[in-house]
């Protein structure tokens, strides 16, 4: 990345809201800081490996079914290739092996879940490496899933490196790499190559490499469904440089960003428009989304599922909340963010997340992409650095790592193996 990477507009984004400055940042990254991130990540990996295979001997055999799609069937007690395709990796599976199916039946009314919930770019990946290696799926899944996933937390780190300092950067890599869900950076899911893409998308902005934002933001709109609150965060950073006083240089930025936006919504549309060419029906892909919607029980965000479980009034409280805290946050001064952009647009995420995703175990998942812990640990590592020094805030971060690890494992046993009749994907 070039030295002009977290430039002035990064800076106007309103990165962190934290007094504190960020130790060591404006660093360079090294050839070791590169070699540090990809170790942790793949140990943390090999770690993942170690919990997979010693709770899927818990499994049940599993057979396609309305309530539960199997790609073929599942034994018993699976070995490693197998279990990295549980829950959604066997639409994946499916897809990568025969393609999209559009029989009109599909489509109601009602319509039924099918794979058009299912955005084509990491399969297809999929199986252009079955192809070339005559590998299995679980093998071609996994390796497209480790890959990605390297790169990003590589780009990642040398991006934190130069923005929050080097003993932020790896301790925010090894935060994201144990995290309790991060044994999707190894099985048949979108979160590595997303991640790798929503790195790739804010490090371009913040240099200001407009045609890779482009492009990336064009590949990211066919990867996951999350261009929403990425062109939200790209309007505001075009409200910001439309702010900016005459003359000063962040207000060139206001038509590049402007036509960012407008790559974002083409992005977004471009899978909608696609499955709707493909099946001849306009609605195809709202309405296969609203049938994994009803499959879920719940409708509407988490707002609606609280106003429906507990009442009218925890849902307020919750809006309330907030609210509060985006004024809050709005209000504060910010003399010393990071050049990232992180400490807006994670907040931004996950409150899309919550706004949009019914109530499951999923929002874990998710969270991966708000680049967790990348702020939360600057926040808790910068402030303690000045009173306790390197050793007491390595010793608080071993300790929040170690804790990340324990639900790891926890989730992999409950949540991840699937002991009897599938319910919600994890």
């Amino acid at each position: 990345m070039s030295d002009h990477d977290g430039g002035t507009l990064m800076r106007e984004a309103g990165a962190s809201a934290d007094p504190v400055p960020s130790a060591g940042a404006g660093d360079r990254p090294t050839v070791r800081d590169t070699a540090i991130a990809l170790t942790v990540f793949l140990l943390a990996r090999a770690l993942s490996a170690v919990f997979l295979l010693l709770a899927a001997p818990a499994q049940v055999a599993l057979t396609d079914s309305p309530d539960h799609h199997v790609e073929g069937s599942l034994p018993a007690s699976p070995g490693y290739w197998d279990v990295v395709t549980n829950w959604d990796g066997q639409w994946y599976a499916t897809i990568a092996t025969h393609g999209y199916r559009t029989d009109p039946a599909l489509f109601g009314p009602p319509a039924q879940r099918n794979e058009m919930a299912f955005f084509p770019v990491y399969p297809m990946l999929c199986r252009g490496v079955m192809a070339v290696t005559g590998a299995s799926f679980g093998v071609a899944a996994s390796l497209v899933s480790l890959v990605a996933g390297a790169l990003a937390v590589v780009l990642l780190a040398r991006w934190l490196v130069r923005t929050r300092g080097r003993l932020v950067a790896h301790l925010a890599v090894a935060g994201l790499a144990v995290f309790p869900t991060a044994v999707v950076f190894q099985t048949a899911y979108t979160e590595s190559l997303a991640l790798l893409l929503l790195v790739v998308v804010l490090t371009a902005l913040a240099g200001r490499r407009w045609a890779v934002l482009w492009g990336a933001l064009l590949v990211l709109g066919l990867t996951r469904p999350v261009l929403a609150p990425v062109a939200l965060y790209l309007l505001v950073l075009a409200w910001r440089a439309h702010r900016a006083p005459a003359g000063d240089e962040r207000r060139r930025d206001l038509r590049p960003l402007l036509v960012s936006v407008g790559v974002a919504g083409l992005a977004t549309a471009a899978w909608p428009v696609t499955v709707a060419v493909l099946t001849g029906i306009p609605t195809a892909f709202t309405d296969t989304m609203a049938a994994w919607v009803k499959a879920g029980g719940l409708r509407g965000g988490w707002v609606a599922g609280i106003w429906q479980l507990v009442g009218p009034a925890a849902a307020l409280a919750l809006v309330l909340v907030g609210a509060a805290l985006a004024w809050v946050r709005s209000r504060r001064p910010r003399p010393d963010r990071p050049a990232d952009g992180l400490g807006t647009w994670g907040p931004l995420y996950l409150g899309y997340v919550l706004l949009t995703t019914t109530i499951n175990p999923s929002i874990l998942r998710y969270s991966l992409l708000t680049l967790v812990p990348a702020e939360p640990t600057r926040r808790a590592v910068t402030a303690p650095l000045a009173r306790f020094g390197t050793r007491g805030v390595v010793v608080a971060a071993g300790a929040v790592l170690l804790v990340e690890v324990l639900l790891q494992w926890w989730w992999v046993r409950a949540l991840w193996v699937i002991p009897g009749a599938p319910v919600l994907p994890p």
